[in-house]
């Protein structure tokens, strides 16, 4: 005699009494999709903890250093290419005037760093004695002389270092938006 509250398992088949009459699967199967689901969270963790350990510090480098642009390009949107002083049309480049490559002590500093056209950015390389003359103006002698100074001291990230920047930039990024 067939019990009027048994249901058949969706999954498996198998004939069932649910606890709740929303269920629509039997204990096993409930059981098994709960499993791999957990088994799925525990491979992403591992998978990120794994990405992690063989990221390189230049892996670092470039994410902090993308989040740092666009907090440059936010910070500085609707305001002029700090070379030529025109209104920058198109893509908008976050310009080193110390460049990050040899002045690794400010890579990351927000006075180095201004917005800048395609053309002063990428065809001029930076259009530097205008972007000098312009950049003194707008920071004033005093904080030109220090970044200046700063420019060649040689320094050193590690990836906590530079995890911590991404981050930084990240949040700052989201406070502009």
């Amino acid at each position: 005699m067939k019990n009027i509250f048994e249901k058949k398992c969706k999954e498996c088949s198998t004939i069932f009494i649910p606890y709740r009459s929303t269920d629509s699967l039997c204990y096993v199967c409930t059981k098994t999709r709960q499993a791999i689901k957990n088994l799925e969270k525990i491979k992403k963790v591992r998978k990120k903890a794994l990405k992690d350990s063989i990221m390189t510090l230049q892996d670092y480098f470039k994410i902090a250093q993308q989040h740092f642009n666009r907090y440059i390009n936010l910070r500085d949107k609707g305001k002029v290419c700090i070379s030529c002083q025109k209104r920058i049309n198109g893509v908008t480049h976050a310009s080193h005037y110390y460049s990050a490559g040899t002045h690794t002590n400010v890579r990351f500093d927000e006075n180095n760093v201004h917005s800048s056209c395609y053309k002063c950015n990428v065809q001029l390389s930076g259009n530097l004695i205008e972007y000098g003359i312009h950049l003194e103006n707008k920071i004033g002698a005093d904080e030109f002389t220090m970044l200046r100074e700063r420019a060649y001291i040689t320094r050193k990230y590690t990836k906590d270092e530079l995890k911590e920047l991404a981050e930084y930039y990240k949040r700052k990024c989201k406070e502009l938006n």
